[in-house]
């Protein structure tokens, strides 16, 4: 698949990411209480939480060392390191069993967006996208009634489609190989995102344990939408990374994706 196609795939599946969650959010803010929106919002934040921290950036990892040295053995050291990583998340978690369903989807999940990236084969990641969402809307107002963890649940529907698009696709079997490598580069690319995440969802965290709930969704509905500005920064840069990984002409195009990505989040709001 060529760059802009793999642009392209990726950038749709953005897209369908945000409508599938403003429309999710509509159907389940008339289903059910303020207050269970927040309960919503706040399992998905934890979750999320969880994911960043475990992945220690191994998944970015491969998405720069495959392409670069043609080695697909660093994609099974990757998923080795994301088993391990996926069964200590669900251990952690298993508090809170809404918690440990989406944080360990989404760990698993991550990998294989980012397996798809490296090869530059990102339809998977819009088919995957786009049925999920469809399917965790139509399963929004039946399960509305059962409580927001079965609401909270639903998050995982595109995770669990893309993991099962990987294990078809990929046939890949996990194998330690690289994993100093991986982990050594994954951290130094993984530190500055964790830290973003942690600042962007702590807000959500302290909203429901010193506010209310309701406010808790609040903040995680306003988080959402500030999100839609930096999708296109996101796209330009993660299916530049096996690309350039694998160029001879790095500085240039570098320079050209962080112009092209600045004047897009520039942009958008003005839309």
């Amino acid at each position: 698949m060529s760059l802009y196609k793999a642009g392209l795939w990726l950038y749709l599946a953005n897209i369908t990411a945000q409508i599938g969650g403003y429309i999710f959010w509509f159907i389940a803010a008339a289903s059910v209480r303020a207050a269970a929106l927040g309960e919503v919002a706040y399992t998905a934040t934890i979750a999320a939480i969880l994911t960043t921290l475990a992945t220690l950036g191994v998944p970015t990892a491969m998405m720069r060392h495959m392409p670069a040295s043609g080695d697909q053995r660093y994609a099974q050291g990757a998923m080795a390191y994301t088993l391990a990583a996926a069964a200590a998340t669900a251990t952690t978690a298993l508090w809170k069993p809404p918690v440990a369903l989406l944080a360990t989807t989404g760990v698993l999940a991550n990998y294989y967006t980012a397996y798809f990236q490296a090869k530059l084969d990102t339809k998977p990641i819009f088919n995957a996208t786009l049925i999920g969402q469809v399917a965790r809307i139509a399963l929004a107002p039946p399960l509305a009634p059962h409580g927001p963890d079965a609401l909270a649940a639903t998050y995982a529907t595109p995770g669990i489609l893309m993991v099962i698009y990987g294990v078809a696709k990929s046939r890949t079997h996990p194998k330690p190989f690289g994993l100093g490598e991986l982990i050594k580069a994954g951290t130094s690319m993984w530190l500055p995102n964790a830290i973003a995440t942690l600042g962007a969802n702590l807000g959500v965290v302290a909203a429901y344990n010193l506010a209310h709930p309701e406010e808790a969704g609040y903040v995680y509905i306003a988080q959402v939408l500030a999100s839609a500005a930096t999708g296109p920064t996101i796209i330009i840069t993660g299916v530049l990374l096996p690309y350039l990984s694998a160029s001879t002409q790095r500085e240039h195009v570098a320079e050209k994706a962080n112009r092209l990505a600045l004047a897009a989040s520039a942009r958008w709001p003005r839309r």
